[in-house]
């Protein structure tokens, strides 16, 4: 019985020593941007206007950046028209880019954010889509 029980043992610790050494490694998590800290666009049906704020690391000298913003076709579609954009740049690490557009409450709004940010020499490039209803 002693042979069988230390049998059984030695079969179930080399099935989990196997089975540990054949797991995959741990997955790293790699930032999404090396300039950004963070990018947030943002839509108001009250004041009628979108926006994005981007936010760079420090030492950021140069943000440029286009939003363009499509407007739903019919509630419930998922064909959206273009509706406005706006091409600015800004020196600095943080800013808010934002226009004002006519914004209808019910409907769906896409934000496409398309940005190169310049710290260090270094342009990187940024390029974001986001849907909201108003």
């Amino acid at each position: 019985m002693k042979k069988v029980t230390a049998g059984l043992l030695f079969f179930v610790l080399a099935a989990l020593i196997t089975t540990t050494a054949l797991a995959a490694p741990p997955q790293t998590v790699q930032p999404m941007w090396k300039n950004v800290i963070s990018v947030t666009p943002t839509i108001y049906a009250s004041t009628d206007e979108y926006a994005c704020e981007i936010y760079a690391i420090e030492g950021t000298s140069r943000i440029a950046c286009t939003l363009t913003l499509y407007e739903e076709k019919s509630p419930g579609s998922d064909v959206f028209i273009y509706k406005s954009s706006l091409t600015d740049t800004y020196n600095g690490s943080q800013h808010i880019f934002r226009k004002s557009c006519a914004i209808e409450e019910g409907l769906r709004y896409k934000i496409v954010v398309s940005a190169s940010v310049t710290c260090n020499g270094y342009a990187e490039p940024i390029s974001l889509s986001w849907i909201k209803q108003c």
